[in-house]
């Protein structure tokens, strides 16, 4: 049995690419910054899909409302859309009020997405 030996490439530095001078470089140690990123930036997201959802939702519920010609289990159905929307645009905004206290208790700065997007690409 023959045995080979591993070939290793040499390290050559192979410059820069023009326009690609300003890529992502990590600057902190350890996956905190990483974590907090994700977390700023899922919830920022997800608080812009809920606010977008409730207006959906609540117009939806109102344009029912409207065309139901006066029949009481139209108009409930619409109220009971519309109500569903508010419930949970309350709920997305109490769970952005949780994040905060939690980002406080934590020391990390949860709620401020805009902060770590324009470092990520600095």
């Amino acid at each position: 049995m023959k045995l080979t030996k591993p070939v290793l490439a040499a390290k050559q530095n192979l410059g820069t690419l023009e326009g690609f001078t300003e890529a992502y470089q990590p600057t902190e140690k350890g996956g905190h910054g990483a974590l907090t990123k994700i977390l700023s930036n899922t919830i920022g997201f997800l608080t812009i899909v809920a606010g977008l959802a409730f207006t959906v939702y609540f117009l939806l519920g109102a344009i029912s409302w409207i065309t139901s010609s006066g029949q009481p289990e139209k108009v409930q159905k619409a109220q009971d859309k519309m109500t569903s929307a508010a419930i949970g645009l309350i709920a997305v905004v109490a769970s952005y009020g949780i994040a905060f206290i939690v980002g406080k208790v934590l020391g990390i700065e949860i709620l401020d997405p805009a902060k770590y997007i324009l470092n990520f690409w600095s």
